[in-house]
């Protein structure tokens, strides 16, 4: 620009774009507004130099221009086209530069809603007009809410919301058993008081916005006249697709319980995508390009990736990863990892298991500094920690109910008599802090992998097996370091397996087969040793009826939960499924470490009161009560929710004789009921909310598996400080230890028809009508496996008859009992006919009118002869 010329008009433009990572940003850019270009408008007013070119001038005859956006221009088209609509000018680039740019500073320009505009200038003039606006309208909000998304807020706004109260931050949960329709987000709780807010429910795959199960959303509640019930209503996986590719917001309403709120995502904190298995559709056309693949999990939409290896990949399982989701796409965009392995092949099913449930499949390091135990190079216990450590070798007698052949053994109890009456109670638990210290490689991946994972055929260890297997597991024999928990009990036991068989009273030579430690023990000492065991196992199931007791009447709660045990063949298929017996030496064990942490839990949170690791089974909330009640209540049961002491009480009283199955029924309703116990950071609850619900403890932690739980790790190193065994400045703080827990909490998570569920009743439709089952009827069901091409493999419950199971034994009793009934009936009605024909005057010559006319004799009748089979068919 030259000296002379006067400066051109500067001007600011805010745009707000999108990153790489999906992140918004706002760019301010400067723009310059020049005066020598003429609007060619013979109307104007700044005196433009127009003349008349190619494009030509604007017509005259009107008393205004229309500028529209680009929006507005493809939404309504068909509004513009209208004869009598003159003066419309259609920019190249309009998109946010009428409304950046413009302001009714402007002499003649006004900025307006297209609605305002027809409004304004004519609503009188062309009739109908106003009704097509409405109509494509309406028109265009069905096509958002059923195909496109919003956009989501900007951070400014959404932080401040969530400070207001207006968003609600949470965790987005999918129903998998109706993921085309409901979600839940369950209210990210860092105040006691939101404990006592319900879960909102995200209806439609609209009002989700885009999340996926799992992502840390926000959420703006609907107004109370929107607000809906979840749906009562389970659907068979074939229809509930249907449901989903016809249209994931249908407004027919169908059965639903009360309503609750209701919400919509309006913006992600965190995204939570991970690696996913899925497939592709089994009539998927072997081309290059984009294809949809299918999660394995119900809860995750179908995924966009491009490849070109369709038809290698097509049989087989693989992994893919989601990069963006666009706000007009209906699915989200990802892109191939690896493969797994065929459809259906064991190990790759195996395989899809542990990716979904993002459990490590890698070994450990070898850059690990781990101790050595060889036949060359044994370990032993160092002479420093001698002097440490107090030696219960000698002095008492240790043993665990594992069974033989058990590698990670990380819990062992003591019992002793002391010499002034009282007894003593040891729980000793394998030192793995010892071997693994903070910030090491092995505890970092400790820390990642954050449990073991066990298999019907295999597991998958936190800890390298030197340690969980070996130098951590408190097998017979060796010398191991511990951590011991131990009391001092009065008479009253107040604090100043192979074992049950023991308890019931099996034989020596019983005992001693399944305990080769005592294989070793001379025979002339053998009985009294044995004797000593037996007694010691007897005391301690003794203190642990006392100890269980005494949390029973707190309120702790007995509910019902069955072990099962998976029966293999040898080609790894599933032979049976056996439900394990639950012995009362079980319980002991159970209420020893629970007894163990609960003391454990006193010690860390009186020592850190705002950064211990304790862990919270927060109150149930009532509507997850409404199961339980209406079951109870179909067989004239009522139950009492007040308090823990209440509902246990309530359920001890459910009892119906001779059918024991409706109070396990109900317990395990009731176990349903209960909320997740979680682990926490004392930092971040007040006092009064660190209790321990079914347990009816004020404090509890995980003290007793350090070999198998991260959280049990970090308890160690935590009391190990608090006792003054170590110092504690290499502790996580509040902040840290919280972070911690939310990690360990998620990589603990292991939660042709309709059936409709009534008050008192279930109602089964299917093609064949529909049927209404009552509560706690008795029925007999098959239980199957639901092979899916794409999704993982389910079970399958079909109503056989509606009357009780009876098994193989109980039949053959029946079978009999009905031949038997049979016989009787047969020969009843023989004897019946003898007596009858005697009765009749047949007269003088009715042998002579049988001989002649009569049938064939017996032993010459065939008739008689198949009779004589079928009695005796009947008889045997």
């Amino acid at each position: 620009m030259s000296s002379g010329e006067e400066p051109l008009e500067k001007g600011n433009r805010h745009v707000r774009l999108k990153n790489v990572n999906g992140k918004h940003i706002s760019v301010v850019r400067e723009v310059y507004r020049r005066d020598d270009i003429p609007c060619q408008s013979l109307l104007c007013l700044a005196n433009c130099p127009n003349e008349k070119d190619d494009v030509g001038l604007l017509p005259a005859d009107i008393t205004h221009y229309v500028i529209p956006d680009c929006q507005v221009a493809r939404d309504y088209l068909e509004i513009f086209e209208t004869p009598e609509i003159t003066g419309i000018i259609f920019l190249q680039t309009v998109a946010h530069s009428i409304l950046t740019d413009c302001s009714n500073k402007t002499i003649n320009v006004f900025v307006l809603t297209l609605k305002e505009y027809l409004d304004t200038f004519w609503k009188l003039a062309v009739l109908g007009l106003m009704e097509l606006y409405d109509s494509i309208t309406a028109s265009l909000e069905t096509k958002i809410k059923s195909k496109g998304y919003l956009g989501y807020l900007p951070t400014e706004v959404l932080e401040a919301g969530l400070k207001s109260g207006q968003f609600i931050q949470g965790f987005i949960n999918v129903n998998k058993s109706n993921a085309a329709e409901e979600a839940f987000v369950k209210r990210k709780r860092r105040d006691p008081k939101d404990n006592e807010g319900s879960d909102i429910l995200i209806h439609g795959k609209s009002s989700r916005n885009r999340a996926i199960h799992g992502d840390l959303v926000v959420v703006e509640l609907l107004p109370r006249s929107e607000w809906r019930g979840r749906s009562l209503v389970i659907k068979e996986e074939k229809q509930e697709k249907e449901d989903a590719e016809e249209n994931d917001d249908t407004e027919e309403m169908e059965e639903s319980s009360n309503v609750m709120p209701t919400g919509q995502v309006v913006g992600i904190v965190q995204r939570q995508w991970r690696e996913y298995v899925a497939t592709f559709s089994q009539n998927e056309d072997a081309g290059s390009g984009k294809v949809l693949v299918i999660p394995w999990d119900f809860r995750i939409p179908k995924i966009r990736i491009s490849t070109r290896q369709v038809n290698t990949l097509k049989d087989q399982r693989i992994v893919v990863k989601i990069d963006s989701w666009d706000v007009d796409s209906q699915y989200p965009n990802g892109h191939f990892v690896k493969s797994l392995g065929p459809i259906g092949d064991l190990e790759t099913e195996i395989c899809a298991l542990l990716v979904e449930n993002s459990i490590l499949l890698t070994s450990f390091s070898e850059a690990q500094e781990l101790p050595v135990d060889t036949s060359e190079h044994p370990w032993e216990i160092e002479a420093s920690e001698l002097t440490k450590r107090r030696d219960l070798r000698d002095t008492h007698l240790i043993f665990s109910i594992d069974p033989k052949g058990c590698e990670d053994v990380d819990d062992t109890l003591s019992v002793r008599y002391l010499d002034n009456g009282n007894i003593e109670l040891g729980v000793h638990i394998a030192d793995v802090t010892h071997f693994v210290k903070p910030g090491s490689l092995t505890d970092q991946e400790a820390k990642i992998r954050s449990t073991t994972v066990y298999l019907a055929d295999r597991r998958y260890d936190m800890l390298p097996s030197i340690l969980s297997a070996n130098l951590c597991s408190l097998i017979s024999g060796v010398d191991r370091y511990a951590v011991s928990v131990i009391w001092e009990l009065d008479s009253c036991y107040e604090v100043v397996d192979i074992a049950q068989a023991m308890f019931d009273g099996i034989s020596v030579t019983k005992i001693v087969e399944n305990v080769p430690e005592l294989k070793e023990i001379p025979q002339n000492k053998l009985s009294y040793k044995v004797e000593e065991l037996r007694s010691f196992v007897s005391l301690l199931m003794e203190i642990a009826r006392h100890l269980k007791a005494k949390r029973i009447q707190g309120g702790a709660l007995e509910l019902e939960s069955v072990e099962v045990q998976v029966q293999l063949t040898e080609t790894k298929s599933i032979a049976d499924l056996t439900p394990k017996d639950h012995l009362e030496i079980h319980d002991t064990i159970a209420e020893c470490m629970i007894f163990a942490n609960h003391w454990v839990a006193k010690k860390i949170a009186e020592v850190f009161p705002n950064n211990a690791l304790l862990r919270h089974h927060p109150l149930p909330k009532e509507e997850q009560f409404a199961n339980l009640l209406s079951c109870a209540a179909a067989r004239g049961f009522t139950i009492n929710i007040t308090t823990n002491k209440d509902l246990a009480d309530s359920l001890d009283k459910c009892v119906i004789p001779g059918d024991p199955e409706v109070n396990k029924l109900l317990r395990s309703l009731a176990t349903m009921a209960m909320s997740n116990a979680s682990y926490f950071s004392t930092g971040n609850l007040s006092r009064t909310e660190f209790f321990h619900y079914g347990l009816a403890l004020d404090l509890y932690t995980h003290f007793t598996s350090p070999i198998r739980r991260y959280a049990d790790v970090l308890v160690h190193r935590q009391l190990m400080a608090a006792i003054g065994y170590t110092g504690s400045s290499g502790l996580p703080g509040n902040v840290e230890l919280d972070e911690l827990a939310e990690h360990i909490n998620y990589k603990h998570r292991w939660t042709g028809g309709t059936i409709t569920k009534t008050d008192q009743s279930v109602i089964v439709c299917s093609m064949f009508g529909s049927q209404m089952y009552s509560l706690l009827d008795h029925v007999t069901v098959r239980i199957s496996l639901n092979d899916s091409w794409a999704h993982s493999a389910s079970t399958r419950i079909d109503i056989v008859s509606n009357q009780p199971f009876i098994s193989s034994i109980q039949q053959e009793d029946t079978h009999k009992q009905q031949k038997a009934n049979m016989i009787k009936e047969v020969s009843a009605a023989a004897v019946e006919r003898r007596i009858l024909t005697s009765s009749y005057e047949l007269g003088v010559n009715f042998e002579q009118i049988k001989a002649e006319y009569g049938q064939t004799s017996s032993n010459q009748s065939f008739y008689c002869l198949f009779e004589s089979f079928k009695e005796s068919a009947i008889c045997s």
